[in-house]
């Protein structure tokens, strides 16, 4: 009797175990996204061209331009912000993974090239 209640109590905690294991392996498992520590930034900048676009005629910061970011292989947006004066952008409180930056500009190649 004594070695079947101890039998019992075995499994009983390997079991257990087995369900913390679990849930501790999964609680691990973070994806990209906003609640980390991490921080993705840099400086948007604009080049100018003259009309076949052979000589750079002019560089400075994109201010006030919309700057986008995905999350994993997500396609839909995660965030958004504006550059700053300067042309700076900085996603920041995110997890560690794999994120697209992304923004859009007006396309200044004329049509008929």
């Amino acid at each position: 009797m004594i070695y079947n209640q101890t039998l019992k109590a075995i499994d009983m905690i390997r079991t257990m175990t087995y369900i913390l294991l679990v849930i501790f392996l999964a609680a691990c498992e973070k994806q990209e996204g906003p609640g980390g520590k991490s921080s993705i930034g840099g400086t948007v900048m604009v080049k100018e061209y003259n009309r076949d676009h052979s000589v750079l005629l002019n560089e400075y910061p994109a201010h006030n331009l919309d700057v986008y970011i995905n999350y994993g292989g997500d396609d839909v947006i995660g965030d958004d912000m504006e550059t700053s004066q300067n042309g700076k952008f900085k996603f920041s409180y995110l997890q560690q993974g794999k994120y697209t930056i992304w923004y859009t500009s007006d396309d200044t190649v004329p049509e008929s090239q």
